[in-house]
Formats: C-alpha cells, structure tokens, sequence
C-alpha cells in the first residue's frame, strides 16, 4: 500500500469513528434527557401558605397581620387557621415553618389537621414549632409521607404563647 492510500484510509477510519462517536452521543443525551425527565416528574412540588391567609379562630387577642407576617401583642394562647389545597391523593412529604423568634422562652407552634371537623385536634397529621431566639429569619422543618385520602380537606392551625415570634409562611411539601 502506498503512502497516498494508507493516508485516505487513515482519514476514512477517522471519519467512521468520528461518525459512529457523533451517533454514540445523540443517544447518550436522549437517555440522559430520559432520566432528567423522570426525576422532574419525581420531585416534590409545594404549596406556601403565607402569613395573610391565617384568620383568627377565636376572639380575645390583639395581633398584627399585613400579609408578610403575623405577630401577637396580647391574649395568648392565641390561634389561627388556613385552608391548605393539594392535588387529589397528594402524598404529604414535609411541613415547613418559617418565621423570626426573639425569645427563646416562648414559641408557636404550626399544626396540620385533616378535616372535617375544624378545630378537632384529634386528625393531627404533622405538628412543628420555632425555637432559639436569633431574631433571625429561620426554618423548621419535618418530614412525612401521607396521602391525603379522598374528600379530605387540610387545614392549618397556628398558635402563640407569646409575642416575641413573627411567622412569615407555611410551606408544604408533596408529590
């Protein structure tokens, strides 16, 4: 074989495998965007329920709520309720509480019920509360995994036993 010949085979093979690498990559990148898709279809979605959606349950507390935050002067334990809205047969992954707490000698606690009936304490799915006193915006957090059954509503009960804790949102996590 002469140098002319070895040199278009030399290229020739190049090419192929140039070619056969190009095609090797298109399918590696459709199966990489497979498994991208399948983990977005996978991952948990949330619902927020902001500070503005809290409404007084009972009577007898002076608090503060401009939609950014809720805040209670006087009248504890003071309680607050909120619709919560998830797809049909949501399974329930966390429960996310974020707020700002000035002393450490009080909290308020956010519970999760199933309703109905309002206010019965005894359909407590997830409860979680503030600590430390940083003045700080922080989260708690807590996980589960429930699925809501069919015509079941979600309510949201929050409670003060002191004015030094400003809550901010809700966040409830689900798939």
């Amino acid at each position: 074989m002469d140098i002319r010949k070895k040199i278009e085979f030399t290229g020739f093979v190049l090419v192929l495998v140039l070619f056969l690498s190009g095609i090797q990559a298109v399918f590696a990148g459709t199966a990489e965007q497979s498994r991208q898709t399948e983990a977005q279809v996978i991952r948990k979605k949330f619902v927020t329920v902001p500070a503005a959606a809290f409404a007084p349950s009972t009577d007898g507390y002076t608090y503060f709520n401009d939609g950014h935050y809720l805040y209670v002067n006087a009248g504890f334990p003071a309680k607050f309720t909120a619709p919560v809205f998830v797809p049909h047969k949501a399974v329930l992954k966390s429960i996310a509480l974020f707020y700002n707490d000035y002393n450490a000698g009080g909290d308020a606690c956010v519970s999760l019920f199933v309703s109905p009936p309002l206010l019965d304490t005894t359909n407590l799915i997830r409860k979680v509360c503030t600590s430390g006193s940083s003045g700080n915006m922080e989260k708690a957090v807590k996980v589960m995994s429930i699925t809501v059954a069919d015509g079941k509503a979600l309510y949201l009960m929050l409670e003060f036993n002191v004015s030094s804790v400003e809550v901010y949102a809700v966040k409830i996590g689900y798939k």
